[in-house]
């Protein structure tokens, strides 16, 4: 939900804002009701439901950000065919601190 959220709201800029909130509140509606689910259904506690929500908004986060500051800039240093024109590669001076530059 996390990153897909992020994805939503940072990456589809042509989208008006209030069509990317929508997008967003939509994927929540649709998504948020697992977290409650799991433990009514006696799958999970509610300390691993809410441990493991956490978990997914840590690592949802972390994937966005390394794809968006550090995947992009890796991938063009491949030297692949550009499959997007119309967006530019990355090239923000903003680094992640300590992962090497």
């Amino acid at each position: 939900f996390v990153w897909l959220g992020l994805e939503l709201l940072f990456h589809r800029r042509h989208w008006p804002i209030e069509r990317r909130i929508g997008s967003v509140l939509g994927l929540a509606v649709l998504l948020l009701p697992v977290l409650p689910s799991r433990q009514l259904l006696r799958d999970h506690s509610a300390a691993q439901v809410l441990v493991g929500g956490l978990i997914g908004c840590v690592f949802g986060g972390g994937y966005f950000l390394v794809l968006h500051y550090r995947g992009a800039k890796w991938l063009h240093s491949l030297g692949l065919p550009d499959m997007h024109p119309q967006h530019p590669p990355h090239t923000s001076t903003h680094t992640m601190g300590g992962w090497g530059e």
